[in-house]
């Protein structure tokens, strides 16, 4: 098994460091490699500057998505949510990011990521800022569109450019063990630690299930 440090962290409390175990790694196929969004690209007709190393506000790839709620058990209006990790030695400001999906949008506001792999590294953002429907986790952003439960598509942009995707699917006319990503209903979903990297997380092999319902 095997334990990532995160906010979310599947279903402990956003006060601790460690993860939970994760059931095995599904997935046979090589996993979505997330060409609807190329890092590092402004967008079409944008002349954004890549950040300057350093800066306040991260560069591609320094800033990745690690953990995904997409089909929690109950409301999904209510319970959905997403983890971002800072993977740098150093703070990051998303001040000017923005998140979004397919269908909507969030402005990330005055979060600082610290660096290291605490809490303060990591940020979560969810459909509901509610900690008793969240099982206590701090909520640092709530967003209003929805994930979808079979495909969808994450994307962090900095000032235009194109910090990271996560495009999840899954194939619910294949056995499960050969779905791009897994196939989960009231758990998260976690990348493997040792594959935190913008490349790393669009490959469904490198991400797990959580061992235990998130919510009841």
């Amino acid at each position: 098994t095997m334990t990532p440090s995160g906010a979310g962290q599947g279903m402990m409390p956003a006060g601790n460091t460690g993860g939970p175990g994760m059931a095995g790694m599904p997935g046979n196929n090589a996993g979505n490699t997330g060409t609807g969004g190329i890092p590092g690209q402004p967008e079409p007709g944008g002349m954004a500057p890549l950040p300057e190393p350093g800066g306040p506000n991260p560069g591609v790839g320094e800033i990745i998505f690690t953990e995904i709620m997409y089909n929690p058990k109950g409301s999904d209006q209510a319970s959905e949510w997403f983890e971002i990790h800072n993977l740098t030695n150093r703070p990051l400001s998303l001040e000017d990011c923005v998140i979004s999906d397919e269908t909507g949008e969030v402005t990330a506001g005055e979060l600082v990521l610290e660096p290291g792999v605490g809490r303060a590294s990591f940020a979560v953002f969810a459909r509901s800022a509610d900690a008793q429907v969240l099982a206590n986790i701090t909520v640092d952003g709530v967003f209003e569109f929805a994930l979808n439960n079979n495909s969808d598509r994450l994307t962090l942009k900095c000032g235009g450019v194109v910090i990271d995707v996560v495009d999840y699917d899954i194939d619910f006319n294949a056995n499960e063990g050969n779905a791009n990503f897994p196939l989960t209903d009231g758990f998260s979903i976690s990348l493997d630690p040792n594959h935190q990297t913008a490349q790393g997380n669009d490959n469904g092999r490198n991400w797990c299930i959580a061992r235990k319902t998130f919510i009841e």
